[in-house]
Order: structure tokens, then C-alpha cells, then sequence
């Protein structure tokens, strides 16, 4: 098949991650899965056990090489990427690319769940309540399951806890690419400041910002807890990801196999992935406590008053999520936004 040419993308060979075929016999379809994550991410247990879940049942006739850290598009490019053919199962975030998935992007809006297992429900109920939200997961490539991650957290190389907005304000905020993000820091009066996912550590070693807000699961992925001195922990919004496959390799792949791919992911993977993120969560908190981190999770109250900024009427926050179905060419974004947060308080 004409994608065999990935294995030889900058010598990004995955063989190191290969699983046996059956009697030797060489497989019919090879595949690179460009993952998002680094090698040691709780989310690679549950990923490399589907992988393995799909060769096995598929006989040997599929072949799943891993390559991790979007080591062949990048983070920004994964979407671009994946239709493009440059990677044949790719996992990318619909934030990043707005204007194409701008339903998907309103899943990340601030305070529409209250837990990772929620946001995974929601994503579900979400996609078979609004049909325009589903055809959204088809632009990429052929949908498999949602990555839902977890609680935002504000790392600081202080060690004050962030525990009222007023703390943001005029700090130097790391944040990654996604707009929504630098949106609301900018609400809270911080400054934001963009570092690419691997420069994290060195920046925040380096003094080039002065907390970081990201998602909480990463902290000690990236051992950001190396160098930072406080986390407050606030459950804001959701960093969904979705694993998705190459329409043009999807439709190469016979019915059975298909198949085998659909049962072996959807809502299952996509649970499964949730428990361990929310597992890992809990573990991590306390991981940094015992190291001496300052550690502060944010009240009822405390969040509220989060809450209450970045959905106000007139914030950066709101403004980029309407601009951002405008320029998809939905009008109506307002009264999308509202539905979404009504629709939301019914899927418990």
C-alpha cells in the first residue's frame, strides 16, 4: 500500500514498538499511529493494549507501528497530517484546528463538566444528539474514540497557589498552542506566554514564565513537578483528542478489519482511557504532595469566581469561541454556545 512510505519519514522507523505476526507470515496492511504523547504517558498502557488487542484479533494480517510525540507532523500539523496521508492513525485535537471542527471545539468550553468520565459521556451524547457535531468527526478521516482529558492546573515555580483570579493577573502564563487557552488566561488578566510541549521544562527551569496552566495529567509526564513549587487544581475544561484513521487507508481496509477497529475502540477505549487518566490524577496529587509541593485544590466557591469571569458576556473567551463558528460558517454562534451548556446540565 502507498503508505508504507511513512515508515521512512525521517528514519522514524517504529519497529522498536512492534508486536509479532502470526507464524512469521508478513502482514497484509502495515499502519504508523502517530500517538500524541510521550512513551512513559499514562495513556500508552491502555493505546499499546488496543494495539495489541487489534493485531491479535485480526490474526497477524495488521501490523500497528507506534511512533510517539506527533514525531512526524508535530502537534499542529496531526489534523493536516492525517488527511493529508502523511500518518495513517493519528490522534489530533479539534481546538487546534478550529475553523475546521468548531462543535468538536465547543466540548473544550470552560466548565461544561466536572470530571474526566463526564467529559467522556458528554462527547458521546454530544455526537448522537447533534448530527452536525458527528459529520464534524468524519473531515479527518475515519473516527475511532475521544481522548478526554482532565483538570486544568495553574504550576507555579512559586511557591504561592493560584487561589482567586486576581492571582493571574499581570503573570506570565505558559501555555501551549491552542487559542481557547491563551483566551482565557488573557480573561484572568495574565499574560500568555507560548512554549511548545517539549520546551515546557527547560522554559519554566529557565524563568520564561511564571506558572504554567495546562492539564494536570501532564505535569509529571513533562516532570514539570521537578521545577515547579505549587499546583492549584481546578477542574476547567476538557483537551479532547480524537484517534481517527486515513479515509483513504480506512476504505483500503476489508470490512472484517474494520470491524475488529470499531468494536476494539469507540466507547470502550475511550472509558477506559478516561478511568486511567482520572486514576493517574489522583495519584499525581498525591505524588507531589509528598514531595514537598504545595498543593491546593480549589473550592466550590474559589472556582465560581473563575467560572463567573470566562463566561461573561463580552470575555476573549467567548468571543473566540463565536468568531470561531462564524468563520466556519455557522451564524449562530451564540445560541450554539448556550445550547451546548443546557444540553450540558443534562448529561449527568
Amino acid at each position: 500500500m502507498s503508505f508504507l512510505k511513512h515508515f521512512f519519514l525521517g528514519g522514524l522507523l517504529a519497529a522498536a514498538f512492534a508486536l509479532p505476526t502470526a507464524a512469521g507470515a508478513a502482514p497484509e496492511f502495515e499502519l504508523v499511529f502517530q500517538n500524541a504523547n510521550t512513551p512513559t504517558h499514562i495513556n500508552q498502557k491502555a493505546l499499546r493494549a488496543w494495539v495489541a488487542e487489534v493485531e491479535e484479533k485480526c490474526g497477524g494480517r495488521v501490523k500497528i507501528n507506534i511512533v510517539d510525540n506527533n514525531a512526524i507532523t508535530s502537534r499542529l500539523g496531526a489534523y493536516q497530517g492525517l488527511k493529508d496521508g502523511a500518518v495513517d492513525i493519528a490522534v489530533f485535537e479539534p481546538s487546534i484546528t478550529p475553523n475546521e471542527m468548531p462543535l468538536l471545539t465547543l466540548l473544550n468550553m470552560p466548565f461544561l463538566a466536572g470530571s474526566i468520565k463526564q467529559n467522556a459521556k458528554l462527547f458521546y451524547a454530544a455526537i448522537d444528539q447533534f448530527p452536525e457535531m458527528k459529520a464534524e468527526l468524519g473531515k479527518g478521516g475515519e473516527f475511532l474514540a475521544a481522548i478526554c482529558s482532565g483538570s486544568m492546573t495553574f504550576a507555579s515555580t512559586a511557591g504561592q497557589t493560584v487561589t482567586k483570579p486576581e492571582d493571574i493577573k499581570g503573570k506570565r502564563v505558559v501555555v501551549w498552542s491552542t487559542e481557547l487557552t491563551s483566551a482565557e488566561v488573557q480573561d484572568l488578566g495574565g499574560l500568555p506566554t507560548y512554549l511548545a510541549v517539549t520546551d515546557t521544562y527547560v522554559g519554566m527551569q529557565r524563568g520564561m514564565g511564571d506558572m504554567a496552566y495546562i492539564n494536570f495529567p501532564t505535569l509529571r509526564t513533562l516532570k514539570l513537578n521537578e521545577v515547579v513549587k505549587a499546583v492549584s487544581h481546578l477542574f476547567v475544561n476538557n483537551a479532547l483528542s480524537v484517534i481517527a484513521v486515513n479515509r483513504d487507508v480506512w476504505n483500503e481496509l476489508p470490512e472484517d478489519i474494520q470491524k475488529i477497529f470499531k468494536e476494539t475502540a469507540g466507547p470502550k477505549l475511550t472509558d477506559q482511557l478516561a478511568a486511567n487518566m482520572t486514576e493517574s490524577e489522583q495519584g499525581d496529587l498525591q505524588k507531589c504532595k509528598d514531595e514537598g509541593i504545595n498543593v491546593y485544590a480549589l473550592t466550590a466557591d474559589e472556582a465560581a469566581a473563575f467560572r463567573s469571569i470566562m463566561l461573561a458576556e463580552g470575555t476573549k473567551t467567548q468571543a473566540w469561541l463565536e468568531t470561531s463558528l462564524e468563520k466556519a460558517c455557522l451564524k449562530d454562534g451564540k445560541a450554539w454556545i448556550k445550547k451546548m451548556y443546557e444540553f450540558a446540565e443534562t448529561v449527568k
